[in-house]
């Protein structure tokens, strides 16, 4: 089974049911001329295919209750008591049969990074939230990965679901495949195992 490593709050967007896409870099161009040529489908170079199941790599720790071993997640409100110096292991070490969330992947597909629409920004895990000035009642969208300044958390707020999925997408690209470099992408969708 393939494995796919998430954030902490990636994870929290596909436990609430918000994430259900998600897109990688093509590196090899000539990929994506055999596919717009037809002579080649996106599962032929992808890295999951169509009806691939997959398991969500996360950080974890290990606790131990009467001697028997329990797997705690980041994000995992089962376990309020976890104390803060607890030992969190990277999401690269867990073992596929500790992982508490499984997806098929649905469809496979290929295209410019910038053409994603809204609707697909949402099901990145870009979501909406009250504005809190209180001046207007419409919404805006905020990127789901939180600042921290100074131990306090800020959020920053966009105007667009595009907007917000940019700012999300170059906190975590390597060079070359920034947003302004408009790379070519697999966009992976999914459904989570019950």
């Amino acid at each position: 089974m393939k494995s796919k490593i998430f954030n902490t709050q990636e994870v929290q967007a596909i436990l609430d049911g918000r994430k259900t896409q998600f897109r990688e870099v093509i590196e090899d161009i000539s990929i994506v001329k055999m596919i717009k040529c037809e002579t080649s489908a996106p599962d032929d170079f992808s890295k999951y295919k169509t009806e691939d199941t997959v398991f969500v790599k996360e950080t974890f720790c290990e606790l131990y209750e009467n001697d028997k071993k329990i797997i705690a997640f980041k994000n995992d409100d089962r376990f309020d008591y976890i104390d803060y110096s607890v030992k969190w292991k990277p999401s690269v070490h867990l073992k596929q049969e500790d992982a508490r969330i499984l997806f098929k992947i649905t469809n496979v597909r290929v295209e410019k990074l910038q053409d994603i629409s809204d609707e697909d920004c949402i099901k990145s895990g870009i979501y909406k939230t009250l504005d809190k000035s209180g001046c207007f009642s419409s919404y805006v969208f905020t990127v789901i990965k939180p600042i921290v300044i100074d131990y306090f958390i800020y959020t920053d707020y966009y105007c667009s679901a595009i907007e917000a999925y940019e700012e999300l997408w170059n906190s975590k690209a390597k060079e070359d495949y920034k947003w302004e470099d408009n790379p070519y992408v697999f966009v992976y969708e999914f459904e989570k195992d019950k």
